[in-house]
């Protein structure tokens, strides 16, 4: 997945290297940002696995146990604070995911 995603993404980043993109690819960068927080929220699918993660992530373990225990939607909590928080730009990077912003020079 993480070497489809950037695939598709140095593609993207060489077809539109010549526009004056970059207001569009700052919008496009936060979605796909998001989109990854997603997928990984989606990934912890059982409570406990969604409240340890949180946890092991520096999330403090009443939040994580609120946030864990959520019904929510997964595109909703995605922009919440304590994925924002736990699973920051950083994070993303260090573990090998990419966006638009990482192929810009």
């Amino acid at each position: 997945m993480k070497q489809l995603l950037a695939q598709k993404l140095r593609g993207w980043m060489n077809y539109f290297q010549l526009a004056d993109a970059q207001r569009w690819t700052q919008g496009v960068d936060r979605w796909i940002r998001r989109r990854i927080r997603q997928l990984l929220w989606k990934t912890w699918k059982k409570v406990k696995t969604r409240i340890r993660a949180l946890v092991k992530l520096g999330a403090d373990p009443n939040q994580a146990y609120y946030w864990g225990c959520t019904r929510k939607g997964y595109w909703r909590i995605s922009n919440s604070h304590i994925l924002t928080t736990t699973l920051t730009t950083d994070f993303l990077k260090q573990r090998g995911w990419s966006w638009l912003g990482c192929f810009r020079g």
